[in-house]
């Protein structure tokens, strides 16, 4: 699988422009914005920490929000969805909020989150990442 992500800045959608087909918001924890929060479909936090924990917490508190991430190392990311599931993605640096980006995608298309890829090729700009991605909780 081949996945291509391409950034926009959230500010226009905070000021009423509609996201496109297949675009969604990305909000960092330390967006001074609670709209943007409240409106994020995915919500990242960029330091490593507890992250199971993190994760439930968050979605609790952000109803609208999809998929939290956050890392688990410096080469590692944890995403979680709404219903429960988890899948960490190895090989991920400083792009782990597209890796969430990309298993919001694969479950808003109706694929199920146990079925994601074990290995896919990430472009980001002109740069192709190779990705490991493992489901680490699913009840599929």
């Amino acid at each position: 699988m081949t996945a291509t992500v391409t950034r926009f800045p959230a500010a226009s959608v905070l000021r009423g422009r509609p996201l496109g087909d297949g675009a969604h918001l990305v909000v960092h924890t330390n967006d001074p914005s609670e709209t943007a929060l409240q409106l994020a479909d995915i919500v990242v936090h960029d330091e490593p920490g507890e992250t199971a924990e993190w994760l439930a917490h968050t979605l609790a508190s952000l109803p609208g929000t999809a998929v939290v991430t956050r890392p688990i190392s410096d080469a590692a990311w944890l995403a979680g969805t709404r219903d429960g599931h988890q899948i960490r993605f190895d090989h991920a640096g400083t792009f782990g909020p597209a890796r969430a980006s990309i298993a919001l995608t694969w479950t808003t298309s109706g694929q199920r989150l146990c079925d994601f890829p074990e290995r896919f090729d990430l472009i980001i700009g002109a740069t192709r990442h190779h990705i490991t991605a493992t489901t680490t909780r699913c009840d599929c």
